[in-house]
């Protein structure tokens, strides 16, 4: 008697939470985002890569450093 009603109980768990999910899903279509059909046509266009001068090199590297000391 005891096992029939734990069972009953998750099985009436298991059908609530599957009600709920239904309900709190996405309501519309309009909630999910746009699919793109192709990017082929699109160019997306980065910016120019620059050196790093003796300063900022140098500020790096330091940076590295008290990095690397910090995690040791």
């Amino acid at each position: 008697m005891k096992n029939k009603h734990h069972k009953s109980l998750i099985s009436g768990a298991l059908l609530l939470s599957a009600f709920g999910i239904l309900f709190v899903s996405c309501e519309k279509l309009s909630e999910t985002p746009p699919e793109l059909k192709s990017m082929n046509n699109r160019r997306i266009d980065l910016p120019d890569a620059t050196l790093l001068t003796g300063d900022e090199a140098a500020a790096v590297e330091d940076l590295k450093n008290e990095y690397l000391e910090a995690i040791k």
